[in-house]
Protein backbone atom coordinates (compact mmCIF):
# COMPACT_ATOMS: atom_id res chain seq x y z
CA UNK A 1 0.00 0.00 0.00
CA UNK A 2 2.69 2.22 0.94
CA UNK A 3 4.44 1.35 -2.27
CA UNK A 4 1.32 2.19 -4.25
CA UNK A 5 0.98 5.40 -2.46
CA UNK A 6 4.59 6.13 -3.14
CA UNK A 7 4.22 5.17 -6.79
CA UNK A 8 1.11 7.28 -7.18
CA UNK A 9 2.80 10.21 -5.53
CA UNK A 10 5.79 9.87 -7.85
CA UNK A 11 3.54 9.85 -10.89
CA UNK A 12 1.77 12.88 -9.61
CA UNK A 13 5.03 14.65 -9.18
CA UNK A 14 6.23 13.60 -12.60
CA UNK A 15 2.96 14.75 -14.06
CA UNK A 16 3.37 18.08 -12.41
CA UNK A 17 6.93 18.24 -13.63
CA UNK A 18 5.79 17.40 -17.12
CA UNK A 19 3.07 20.00 -16.90
CA UNK A 20 5.56 22.52 -15.76
CA UNK A 21 7.86 21.46 -18.55
CA UNK A 22 5.05 21.76 -21.01
CA UNK A 23 4.20 25.11 -19.59
CA UNK A 24 7.84 26.06 -19.87
CA UNK A 25 7.92 24.75 -23.41
CA UNK A 26 4.85 26.74 -24.25
CA UNK A 27 6.38 29.77 -22.69
CA UNK A 28 9.63 29.03 -24.53
CA UNK A 29 7.70 28.56 -27.73
CA UNK A 30 5.88 31.82 -27.10
CA UNK A 31 9.21 33.48 -26.43
CA UNK A 32 10.55 32.00 -29.63
CA UNK A 33 7.53 33.34 -31.48
CA UNK A 34 8.00 36.71 -29.89
CA UNK A 35 11.73 36.49 -30.71
CA UNK A 36 10.87 35.76 -34.34
CA UNK A 37 8.42 38.64 -34.37
CA UNK A 38 11.07 40.90 -32.90
CA UNK A 39 13.63 39.68 -35.41
CA UNK A 40 11.12 40.35 -38.19
CA UNK A 41 10.50 43.82 -36.80
CA UNK A 42 14.24 44.35 -36.49
CA UNK A 43 14.76 43.19 -40.08
CA UNK A 44 11.92 45.41 -41.21
CA UNK A 45 13.33 48.33 -39.30
CA UNK A 46 16.77 47.61 -40.77
CA UNK A 47 15.21 47.56 -44.22
CA UNK A 48 13.43 50.82 -43.53
CA UNK A 49 16.66 52.25 -42.15
CA UNK A 50 18.53 51.18 -45.27
CA UNK A 51 15.85 52.75 -47.47
CA UNK A 52 15.94 55.92 -45.41
CA UNK A 53 19.72 55.89 -45.55
CA UNK A 54 19.67 55.41 -49.31
CA UNK A 55 17.06 58.15 -49.65
CA UNK A 56 19.14 60.45 -47.50
CA UNK A 57 22.25 59.59 -49.53
CA UNK A 58 20.38 60.32 -52.78
CA UNK A 59 19.09 63.56 -51.33
CA UNK A 60 22.56 64.46 -50.16
CA UNK A 61 23.98 63.60 -53.58
CA UNK A 62 21.27 65.64 -55.29
CA UNK A 63 21.86 68.48 -52.89
CA UNK A 64 25.58 68.17 -53.43
CA UNK A 65 24.97 68.23 -57.21
CA UNK A 66 22.84 71.33 -56.88
CA UNK A 67 25.45 72.95 -54.69
CA UNK A 68 28.15 72.01 -57.20
CA UNK A 69 26.02 73.35 -60.04
CA UNK A 70 25.43 76.58 -58.15
CA UNK A 71 29.13 76.82 -57.37
CA UNK A 72 29.92 76.30 -61.08
CA UNK A 73 27.42 78.98 -62.11
CA UNK A 74 28.75 81.38 -59.52
CA UNK A 75 32.32 80.68 -60.67
CA UNK A 76 31.35 81.34 -64.30
CA UNK A 77 29.58 84.57 -63.34
CA UNK A 78 32.58 85.66 -61.31
CA UNK A 79 34.87 84.96 -64.27
CA UNK A 80 32.56 86.88 -66.58
CA UNK A 81 32.46 89.79 -64.17
CA UNK A 82 36.24 89.69 -63.90
CA UNK A 83 36.56 89.66 -67.71
CA UNK A 84 34.11 92.55 -67.94
CA UNK A 85 36.00 94.45 -65.28
CA UNK A 86 39.23 93.81 -67.18
CA UNK A 87 37.60 95.10 -70.39
CA UNK A 88 36.31 98.16 -68.57
CA UNK A 89 39.75 98.62 -67.07
CA UNK A 90 41.33 98.42 -70.51
CA UNK A 91 38.68 100.76 -71.94
CA UNK A 92 39.30 103.17 -69.10
CA UNK A 93 43.02 103.08 -69.83
CA UNK A 94 42.37 103.64 -73.54
CA UNK A 95 39.99 106.51 -72.78
CA UNK A 96 42.56 107.99 -70.41
CA UNK A 97 45.25 107.72 -73.09
CA UNK A 98 42.88 109.18 -75.69
CA UNK A 99 41.95 112.02 -73.33
CA UNK A 100 45.63 112.69 -72.76
CA UNK A 101 46.20 112.72 -76.53
CA UNK A 102 43.22 115.04 -77.05
CA UNK A 103 44.46 117.35 -74.32
CA UNK A 104 47.88 117.42 -75.98
CA UNK A 105 46.26 118.06 -79.37
CA UNK A 106 44.07 120.77 -77.82
CA UNK A 107 47.13 122.43 -76.34
CA UNK A 108 48.85 122.20 -79.73
CA UNK A 109 45.79 123.70 -81.44
CA UNK A 110 45.70 126.50 -78.88
CA UNK A 111 49.34 127.26 -79.58
CA UNK A 112 48.72 127.16 -83.34
CA UNK A 113 45.62 129.32 -82.92
CA UNK A 114 47.58 131.89 -80.94
CA UNK A 115 50.26 131.86 -83.63
CA UNK A 116 47.63 132.30 -86.34
CA UNK A 117 45.98 135.11 -84.40
CA UNK A 118 49.36 136.79 -84.02
CA UNK A 119 50.03 136.39 -87.75
CA UNK A 120 46.58 137.72 -88.62
CA UNK A 121 46.98 140.67 -86.27
CA UNK A 122 50.36 141.39 -87.82
CA UNK A 123 48.86 141.10 -91.30
CA UNK A 124 45.94 143.36 -90.36
CA UNK A 125 48.34 145.93 -88.93
CA UNK A 126 50.41 145.78 -92.12
CA UNK A 127 47.30 146.11 -94.28
CA UNK A 128 46.16 149.07 -92.21
CA UNK A 129 49.52 150.75 -92.82
CA UNK A 130 49.16 150.11 -96.55
CA UNK A 131 45.63 151.49 -96.49
CA UNK A 132 46.78 154.66 -94.77
CA UNK A 133 49.74 155.13 -97.12
CA UNK A 134 47.73 154.67 -100.32
CA UNK A 135 45.40 157.17 -101.95
CA UNK A 136 41.68 157.40 -101.15
CA UNK A 137 41.14 154.95 -104.03
CA UNK A 138 41.57 152.17 -101.46
CA UNK A 139 37.93 152.67 -100.60
CA UNK A 140 37.04 150.17 -103.36
CA UNK A 141 39.19 147.47 -101.75
CA UNK A 142 37.89 148.28 -98.30
CA UNK A 143 34.33 147.97 -99.61
CA UNK A 144 35.15 144.46 -100.84
CA UNK A 145 36.33 143.46 -97.35
CA UNK A 146 33.40 145.00 -95.48
CA UNK A 147 30.54 143.74 -97.67
CA UNK A 148 30.15 146.92 -99.66
CA UNK A 149 30.08 149.41 -96.80
CA UNK A 150 30.92 152.96 -97.95
CA UNK A 151 33.88 154.36 -96.06
CA UNK A 152 33.99 157.83 -97.55
CA UNK A 153 30.74 159.14 -96.07
CA UNK A 154 32.37 162.43 -95.16
CA UNK A 155 33.52 163.16 -98.70
CA UNK A 156 32.01 165.99 -100.68
CA UNK A 157 28.54 165.75 -102.20
CA UNK A 158 30.02 166.06 -105.67
CA UNK A 159 32.33 163.05 -105.28
CA UNK A 160 29.53 161.02 -103.71
CA UNK A 161 27.22 161.75 -106.64
CA UNK A 162 29.93 160.83 -109.14
CA UNK A 163 30.66 157.58 -107.30
CA UNK A 164 27.01 156.55 -107.52
CA UNK A 165 26.86 157.49 -111.20
CA UNK A 166 29.96 155.44 -111.99
CA UNK A 167 28.59 152.44 -110.07
CA UNK A 168 25.39 152.60 -112.10
CA UNK A 169 27.40 152.86 -115.30
CA UNK A 170 29.40 149.75 -114.38
CA UNK A 171 26.21 147.78 -113.78
CA UNK A 172 24.77 148.88 -117.11
CA UNK A 173 27.88 148.15 -119.18
CA UNK A 174 27.52 145.38 -121.75
CA UNK A 175 31.16 145.39 -122.85
CA UNK A 176 34.60 146.12 -121.39
CA UNK A 177 35.60 149.70 -120.81
CA UNK A 178 36.47 151.60 -124.02
CA UNK A 179 38.23 154.53 -122.40
CA UNK A 180 41.22 155.93 -124.26
CA UNK A 181 44.83 155.44 -123.22
CA UNK A 182 45.08 159.04 -122.08
CA UNK A 183 42.00 158.67 -119.89
CA UNK A 184 43.29 155.41 -118.43
CA UNK A 185 46.63 156.98 -117.60
CA UNK A 186 44.92 159.82 -115.74
CA UNK A 187 44.86 157.86 -112.46
CA UNK A 188 46.95 160.41 -110.54
CA UNK A 189 44.48 163.18 -111.38
CA UNK A 190 41.86 164.27 -108.85
CA UNK A 191 38.82 161.99 -108.38
CA UNK A 192 36.56 164.51 -110.05
CA UNK A 193 38.13 163.58 -113.42
CA UNK A 194 38.53 159.78 -113.06
CA UNK A 195 36.54 158.25 -110.21
CA UNK A 196 38.40 155.63 -108.18
CA UNK A 197 35.35 153.36 -108.29
CA UNK A 198 35.97 152.86 -112.02
CA UNK A 199 39.73 152.20 -112.06
CA UNK A 200 42.24 151.11 -109.45
CA UNK A 201 45.93 150.29 -109.27
CA UNK A 202 47.73 146.96 -109.12
CA UNK A 203 48.78 147.77 -105.53
CA UNK A 204 45.13 148.10 -104.55
CA UNK A 205 44.31 144.75 -106.14
CA UNK A 206 47.17 143.22 -104.13
CA UNK A 207 45.49 144.54 -100.98
CA UNK A 208 42.21 142.91 -102.03
CA UNK A 209 44.01 139.59 -102.63
CA UNK A 210 45.62 139.79 -99.18
CA UNK A 211 42.25 140.50 -97.61
CA UNK A 212 40.74 137.46 -99.36
CA UNK A 213 43.68 135.28 -98.24
CA UNK A 214 43.17 136.45 -94.65
CA UNK A 215 39.42 135.72 -94.84
CA UNK A 216 40.08 132.19 -96.13
CA UNK A 217 42.78 131.47 -93.53
CA UNK A 218 40.62 132.70 -90.66
CA UNK A 219 37.53 130.85 -91.93
CA UNK A 220 39.49 127.61 -92.44
CA UNK A 221 40.88 127.85 -88.91
CA UNK A 222 37.41 128.39 -87.41
CA UNK A 223 35.91 125.46 -89.32
CA UNK A 224 38.86 123.15 -88.59
CA UNK A 225 38.59 123.87 -84.85
CA UNK A 226 34.90 122.97 -84.87
CA UNK A 227 35.59 119.63 -86.60
CA UNK A 228 37.70 118.46 -83.63
CA UNK A 229 34.63 118.67 -81.37
CA UNK A 230 32.47 116.17 -83.25
CA UNK A 231 32.63 112.47 -84.10
CA UNK A 232 33.53 111.48 -87.65
CA UNK A 233 30.83 109.90 -89.80
CA UNK A 234 32.95 109.28 -92.88
CA UNK A 235 31.51 107.18 -95.68
CA UNK A 236 34.06 105.35 -97.86
CA UNK A 237 31.76 105.17 -100.90
CA UNK A 238 30.97 108.86 -100.62
CA UNK A 239 34.68 109.70 -100.60
CA UNK A 240 35.45 107.44 -103.58
CA UNK A 241 33.07 109.51 -105.69
CA UNK A 242 34.77 112.78 -104.74
CA UNK A 243 38.51 112.15 -105.07
CA UNK A 244 38.69 113.27 -108.72
CA UNK A 245 36.96 116.56 -107.90
CA UNK A 246 39.07 117.04 -104.78
CA UNK A 247 42.27 116.37 -106.71
CA UNK A 248 41.64 119.53 -108.77
CA UNK A 249 41.08 121.55 -105.59
CA UNK A 250 43.75 120.29 -103.18
CA UNK A 251 46.26 118.38 -105.32
CA UNK A 252 47.43 114.77 -105.41
CA UNK A 253 49.61 114.90 -102.26
CA UNK A 254 46.78 115.88 -99.91
CA UNK A 255 44.38 113.52 -101.71
CA UNK A 256 46.73 110.57 -101.24
CA UNK A 257 47.28 111.41 -97.57
CA UNK A 258 43.53 111.69 -96.93
CA UNK A 259 42.91 108.43 -98.82
CA UNK A 260 45.48 106.70 -96.61
CA UNK A 261 43.85 108.02 -93.44
CA UNK A 262 40.44 106.90 -94.71
CA UNK A 263 41.66 103.34 -95.46
CA UNK A 264 43.41 103.10 -92.08
CA UNK A 265 40.14 104.23 -90.40
CA UNK A 266 41.81 107.24 -88.79
CA UNK A 267 38.73 109.22 -87.77
CA UNK A 268 40.31 112.06 -85.81
CA UNK A 269 41.06 115.16 -87.92
CA UNK A 270 44.76 115.94 -88.28
CA UNK A 271 45.63 119.32 -86.67
CA UNK A 272 47.98 120.18 -89.57
CA UNK A 273 46.35 118.54 -92.60
CA UNK A 274 42.77 119.59 -91.80
CA UNK A 275 43.10 123.42 -91.81
CA UNK A 276 45.55 123.33 -94.73
CA UNK A 277 43.20 121.16 -96.79
CA UNK A 278 40.30 123.54 -96.17
CA UNK A 279 42.50 126.55 -96.89
CA UNK A 280 44.06 125.36 -100.15
CA UNK A 281 40.70 124.00 -101.39
CA UNK A 282 38.99 127.36 -100.86
CA UNK A 283 42.00 129.22 -102.31
CA UNK A 284 41.78 127.25 -105.56
CA UNK A 285 37.98 127.52 -105.72
CA UNK A 286 38.12 131.31 -105.26
CA UNK A 287 40.91 131.63 -107.82
CA UNK A 288 38.66 129.75 -110.24
CA UNK A 289 35.89 132.29 -109.59
CA UNK A 290 38.23 135.26 -110.01
CA UNK A 291 40.15 134.25 -113.14
CA UNK A 292 37.56 132.56 -115.34
CA UNK A 293 35.57 134.77 -117.67
CA UNK A 294 32.74 132.32 -117.00
CA UNK A 295 33.11 131.62 -113.27
CA UNK A 296 30.91 128.94 -111.69
CA UNK A 297 27.79 131.01 -111.26
CA UNK A 298 25.79 129.66 -114.18
CA UNK A 299 22.34 129.33 -112.64
CA UNK A 300 20.27 126.35 -113.84
CA UNK A 301 21.38 126.94 -117.42
CA UNK A 302 19.80 130.40 -117.41
CA UNK A 303 22.91 132.23 -118.57
CA UNK A 304 23.71 129.61 -121.20
CA UNK A 305 20.16 129.84 -122.50
CA UNK A 306 20.29 133.62 -122.72
CA UNK A 307 23.74 133.60 -124.32
CA UNK A 308 22.90 130.97 -126.94
CA UNK A 309 19.73 132.85 -127.82
CA UNK A 310 21.83 135.96 -128.43
CA UNK A 311 24.40 133.95 -130.43
CA UNK A 312 21.68 132.55 -132.70
CA UNK A 313 20.76 136.11 -133.66
CA UNK A 314 24.32 136.58 -134.99
CA UNK A 315 24.00 133.46 -137.20
CA UNK A 316 26.62 131.70 -135.04
CA UNK A 317 29.31 134.17 -136.12
CA UNK A 318 30.20 135.30 -132.58
CA UNK A 319 33.88 135.42 -131.62
CA UNK A 320 35.33 134.68 -128.19
CA UNK A 321 35.15 138.40 -127.35
CA UNK A 322 31.52 138.42 -128.44
CA UNK A 323 30.87 135.46 -126.17
CA UNK A 324 32.32 137.39 -123.26
CA UNK A 325 30.33 140.49 -124.10
CA UNK A 326 27.07 138.57 -124.46
CA UNK A 327 27.70 136.61 -121.29
CA UNK A 328 28.37 139.77 -119.31
CA UNK A 329 25.32 141.49 -120.71
CA UNK A 330 23.16 138.51 -119.79
CA UNK A 331 24.66 138.17 -116.31
CA UNK A 332 24.45 141.82 -115.31
CA UNK A 333 20.69 141.64 -114.87
CA UNK A 334 20.85 139.41 -111.77
CA UNK A 335 23.79 140.44 -109.54
CA UNK A 336 22.12 139.03 -106.43
CA UNK A 337 21.71 135.69 -108.18
CA UNK A 338 25.41 135.73 -109.02
CA UNK A 339 26.27 136.30 -105.36
CA UNK A 340 23.99 133.49 -104.20
CA UNK A 341 25.23 131.10 -106.90
CA UNK A 342 28.88 131.68 -106.04
CA UNK A 343 28.08 131.22 -102.37
CA UNK A 344 26.32 127.97 -103.28
CA UNK A 345 29.35 126.85 -105.31
CA UNK A 346 31.75 127.57 -102.43
CA UNK A 347 29.36 125.83 -100.03
CA UNK A 348 29.45 122.67 -102.16
CA UNK A 349 33.25 122.86 -102.30
CA UNK A 350 33.48 123.27 -98.53
CA UNK A 351 31.12 120.33 -97.93
CA UNK A 352 33.39 118.10 -100.03
CA UNK A 353 36.48 119.32 -98.19
CA UNK A 354 34.88 118.76 -94.77
CA UNK A 355 33.80 115.25 -95.82
CA UNK A 356 37.38 114.47 -96.85
CA UNK A 357 39.04 115.70 -93.64
CA UNK A 358 36.43 115.10 -90.95
CA UNK A 359 33.59 112.94 -92.18
CA UNK A 360 30.13 113.65 -93.56
CA UNK A 361 28.01 116.36 -92.02
CA UNK A 362 24.53 115.57 -90.74
CA UNK A 363 22.06 115.53 -93.66
CA UNK A 364 24.86 116.88 -95.88
CA UNK A 365 23.99 120.45 -94.86
CA UNK A 366 26.55 123.11 -93.99
CA UNK A 367 26.03 124.41 -90.40
CA UNK A 368 24.62 127.92 -90.14
CA UNK A 369 27.70 129.25 -88.33
CA UNK A 370 29.75 128.72 -91.52
CA UNK A 371 27.42 130.78 -93.72
CA UNK A 372 28.91 134.12 -92.72
CA UNK A 373 32.40 132.81 -93.48
CA UNK A 374 31.37 131.62 -96.96
CA UNK A 375 29.38 134.78 -97.70
CA UNK A 376 32.34 137.05 -96.95
CA UNK A 377 34.70 134.93 -99.06
CA UNK A 378 32.24 134.81 -101.98
CA UNK A 379 31.72 138.59 -101.79
CA UNK A 380 35.44 139.40 -101.97
CA UNK A 381 35.99 136.80 -104.72
CA UNK A 382 33.29 138.38 -106.88
CA UNK A 383 34.76 141.85 -106.32
CA UNK A 384 38.14 140.57 -107.50
CA UNK A 385 36.48 138.83 -110.45
CA UNK A 386 34.93 142.14 -111.41
CA UNK A 387 38.33 143.88 -111.21
CA UNK A 388 39.98 141.19 -113.37
CA UNK A 389 37.20 140.60 -115.91
CA UNK A 390 36.18 144.24 -116.39
CA UNK A 391 39.82 145.34 -116.59
CA UNK A 392 39.51 148.08 -113.97
CA UNK A 393 43.30 148.40 -113.82
CA UNK A 394 44.13 150.55 -116.87
CA UNK A 395 46.07 148.79 -119.64
CA UNK A 396 46.76 145.77 -117.45
CA UNK A 397 45.79 142.11 -117.46
CA UNK A 398 45.57 140.52 -114.02
CA UNK A 399 45.39 136.93 -112.83
CA UNK A 400 45.45 135.44 -109.35
CA UNK A 401 48.15 132.81 -108.99
CA UNK A 402 47.95 129.37 -107.35
CA UNK A 403 50.65 126.73 -107.72
CA UNK A 404 49.75 123.18 -108.82
CA UNK A 405 50.91 120.18 -106.81
CA UNK A 406 54.35 118.76 -107.75
CA UNK A 407 55.47 122.03 -109.38
CA UNK A 408 59.13 122.94 -108.74
CA UNK A 409 59.68 125.72 -106.24
CA UNK A 410 60.33 129.05 -108.02
CA UNK A 411 61.46 131.79 -105.60
CA UNK A 412 60.66 134.50 -108.16
CA UNK A 413 57.00 133.52 -108.14
CA UNK A 414 56.52 131.68 -104.85
CA UNK A 415 57.08 132.16 -101.15
CA UNK A 416 57.76 129.16 -98.93
CA UNK A 417 55.84 129.01 -95.65
CA UNK A 418 59.16 128.15 -93.96
CA UNK A 419 60.83 131.28 -95.31
CA UNK A 420 62.09 129.92 -98.62
CA UNK A 421 65.62 129.14 -97.37
CA UNK A 422 67.22 126.15 -95.73
CA UNK A 423 69.60 126.03 -92.76
CA UNK A 424 72.57 127.02 -94.94
CA UNK A 425 70.77 130.13 -96.17
CA UNK A 426 70.38 128.85 -99.72
CA UNK A 427 67.07 129.03 -101.54
CA UNK A 428 65.18 125.82 -100.91
CA UNK A 429 64.37 123.37 -103.69
CA UNK A 430 61.73 120.71 -103.95
CA UNK A 431 58.22 120.08 -105.19
CA UNK A 432 55.23 122.14 -104.05
CA UNK A 433 52.40 120.14 -102.46
CA UNK A 434 49.77 122.86 -102.03
CA UNK A 435 49.12 126.63 -101.97
CA UNK A 436 48.05 128.43 -98.78
CA UNK A 437 47.83 131.99 -100.16
CA UNK A 438 47.08 133.00 -103.73
CA UNK A 439 49.42 135.42 -105.45
CA UNK A 440 48.82 138.05 -108.13
CA UNK A 441 50.48 138.44 -111.53
CA UNK A 442 50.05 141.17 -114.13
CA UNK A 443 51.25 142.27 -117.56
CA UNK A 444 50.68 145.17 -119.89
CA UNK A 445 47.92 144.68 -122.39
CA UNK A 446 49.03 145.23 -125.98
CA UNK A 447 47.69 144.40 -129.37
CA UNK A 448 46.20 140.96 -129.98
CA UNK A 449 48.76 138.11 -129.86
CA UNK A 450 51.48 140.50 -128.68
CA UNK A 451 51.84 140.47 -124.92
CA UNK A 452 54.57 140.97 -122.35
CA UNK A 453 55.62 138.29 -119.90
CA UNK A 454 53.80 138.10 -116.61
CA UNK A 455 55.22 140.09 -113.70
CA UNK A 456 54.65 139.19 -110.06
CA UNK A 457 52.79 141.71 -107.90
CA UNK A 458 52.38 139.28 -104.99
CA UNK A 459 54.01 135.87 -104.59
CA UNK A 460 51.86 132.84 -103.91
CA UNK A 461 52.62 131.22 -100.55
CA UNK A 462 53.20 127.47 -100.81
CA UNK A 463 54.06 124.44 -98.68
CA UNK A 464 56.90 122.22 -99.89
CA UNK A 465 56.95 118.44 -99.54
CA UNK A 466 59.96 118.56 -97.23
CA UNK A 467 58.03 120.73 -94.76
CA UNK A 468 55.54 117.97 -93.88
CA UNK A 469 57.95 115.09 -94.39
CA UNK A 470 60.44 116.32 -91.78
Amino acid sequence: MNLRRKGAGGITIQTQVIERLETSLEELDQLLQENKALKFKVARLNHLLEEKTRALSSAEEAETGKIHELETKITIQIKRLQAKLEQQDQLLQEMTAKLSTLEHAEEQRDVEKEEKIARLESEVARLNRILKENTPSLSSAEEAATNGEQLNRDSSATNQRQREEMRQMRQMKTAPSTSTDSEQRSMPLPPIIVNKADSISVAEVVVMVKILNAQIEQGSSIIADSLFDRESQSNGNELENMWDELNDLIGSWLCNDLKRRSKELIVEPDPVITPNTLQTGLINACSHIINDWNPPFWIDGLVFSRTYTSIEKTNDQATADAWRTLSRSNMIVFPRERQEANKRYLTEVLLRLITAVGGSLENGILPLQYNEVIEGIAKTSLELHKVVSEELVPMMELVTDTIPCDADFDPSRMEDTEGGRNETGLVTQGPVIFTTEMGLRYRKKKERDSRDKWSVAKKAKVVLARTLEE
